[in-house]
């Protein structure tokens, strides 16, 4: 069956079904024959036609050569069907709507064209049924878990949003404190576009950085008001490398995890785009042969000659960064547990005081291997 059949001829341009009946009619209650086609439009023929079949064949006049199983009654009982099953989530398949359409017309004992061998109506009734009824549409549902639709229900929306707003009024918030942050991953290694080939080639290949790629976590967030902070990517290693973040957005996070997730350890307060180093203090220019200044100038060198002194002292120590599996000492500086930092941060020990600490809570490099004091006991 043709799905998009197109008129070849404009003989029915003249007159409709409702023009053609009551031409019918009247040429049968006494209308003289020529009359009725100047006063209706229908070709004497086709009227002289339509009313010996009515006269032998009483029912309904149809126009053309394709015809409706279903009324429109029945059909629109069909769509009925179709839309309560969607909204009781357990919607039905093309395959579904053609058995169901092939039982329905066997019940009503229509006369129809459908296959009884596989008991269901054609592909080309399916969509000839989608195109009559256009608030109907194939379309690929999400999957949802039961016990979430469940849960899902007026009850427990209005509970919701009822603590949610008891929250707001408590607590005062505006839009600026009112954040909202996801997750989402991006592959490294893009699908390729449609391209312009030669016909007859089995298959086109285009040069790509890799097959599969990896998979990069990009945290954002954004606040009621439309502000947003600079994204955090988690990339799949072991090491950050300064590499990775070119061309990203300014102030970007960027660091890494063995499985590129996203974990409760990373997360934390948004460090400064620039190390924040220490102020040098000012020092005015005096003559050492001023009485006030002289004596707190000869403090300052006996001070500095104390921290060379210790400093030679230290020299035979050496500190190392150990990794440790099994241990539950925190940092001195973040406090975070040694067995459950996942981060992959070296660790470096304070030779005066003992404490351990991350290279970077100290604002060391990761490579940081010398004498090592920490900030509490330096200052």
């Amino acid at each position: 069956m043709v799905r998009n059949y197109i008129r070849k001829s404009t003989r029915c341009s003249s007159y409709n079904d409702e023009s053609l009946k009551i031409a019918v009619e009247s040429v049968t209650n006494g209308m003289p024959l020529k009359t009725a086609v100047k006063k209706y439009g229908v070709p004497a023929r086709t009227l002289k036609r339509h009313q010996m079949a009515m006269t032998k064949f009483p029912g309904k006049i149809r126009l053309g050569h394709f015809h409706s199983i279903f009324t429109k009654d029945q059909e629109l009982e069909l769509v009925e069907i179709i839309k309560s099953m969607e909204k009781s989530f357990f919607g039905v398949t093309t395959t579904d709507v053609r058995k169901v359409a092939f039982e329905f017309a066997e019940k009503m004992k229509l006369s129809h064209p459908f296959k009884v061998e596989m008991k269901m109506a054609g592909i080309d009734w399916m969509y000839g049924f989608l195109k009559r009824h256009p608030t109907l549409s194939i379309r690929k549902p999400e999957a949802i878990n039961l016990s979430r639709l469940v849960g899902f229900n007026k009850e427990q929306v209005k509970i919701f949003f009822d603590i949610y707003l008891e929250t707001l009024n408590n607590g005062n918030y505006n839009a600026m404190k009112i954040w909202n942050v996801d997750e989402t991953g991006i592959s490294t290694v893009q699908k390729p576009v449609k391209i312009v080939g030669s016909k007859g080639s089995r298959q086109i290949g285009k040069i790509t950085s890799g097959e599969r790629g990896h998979t990069v976590t990009v945290l954002c967030s954004m606040n009621a008001a439309g502000i947003f902070i600079p994204p955090m990517f988690i990339f799949p290693r072991k090491r950050i490398m300064d590499s990775l973040m070119n061309d990203s957005p300014p102030q970007s996070i960027g660091t890494c995890t063995p499985s590129g997730c996203l974990l409760e350890s990373i997360v934390g307060p948004i460090k400064s785009s620039t190390p924040r180093g220490r102020k040098r203090k000012s020092e005015r220019a005096t003559l050492l042969t001023s009485s006030p200044n002289k004596k707190l100038l000869q403090e300052k060198d006996d001070q500095n000659c104390k921290k060379i002194k210790r400093s030679k002292d230290l020299l035979d120590i050496k500190s190392k960064t150990v990794k440790r599996t099994k241990d539950t000492t925190p940092c001195g500086t973040c406090t975070q547990i040694f067995c459950k930092d996942v981060t992959g941060r070296q660790w470096i020990k304070c030779q005066k005081c003992g404490i351990w600490h991350h290279n970077g809570c100290q604002g060391l490099e990761e490579d940081y291997n010398d004498i090592f004091i920490c900030i509490e006991c330096d200052d």
